[in-house]
């Protein structure tokens, strides 16, 4: 989130984990950014021990490409159970994360 890894190898880095779990804490992680930049404040979070971390990205983060990020991750975690190459759906998933973080579309 912050860009301290490149996309490449932090979805090398996913392939010893199951692609069904990594997504759903990711759906949980941008959906925490979400509701940070509507509300500080927000009394819920799936991770509420990073709030200060997802606060800071929210306020990079347009909801509108946020928003749009969180359908693809959601597209993509529907596919989990599919034969797909996990490595390739990850790096276009952190390289996508890369632009929306960055204020991009």
């Amino acid at each position: 989130g912050r860009g301290a890894q490149e996309p490449v190898a932090a979805a090398a880095a996913g392939q010893a984990h199951e692609p069904g779990l990594l997504l759903e804490g990711l759906v949980g992680w941008v959906s925490d950014v979400l509701r940070l930049g509507c509300d500080h404040g927000a009394a819920f979070l799936e991770n509420p021990d990073k709030r200060d971390q997802l606060r800071a990205l929210s306020d990079r983060v347009s909801p509108v490409a946020g928003h749009r990020y969180l359908q693809r991750v959601l597209r993509a975690r529907a596919m989990g159970e599919t034969p797909i190459n996990k490595q390739l759906l990850f790096e276009s998933l952190l390289v996508q994360w890369a632009c929306v973080a960055a204020g991009g579309h």
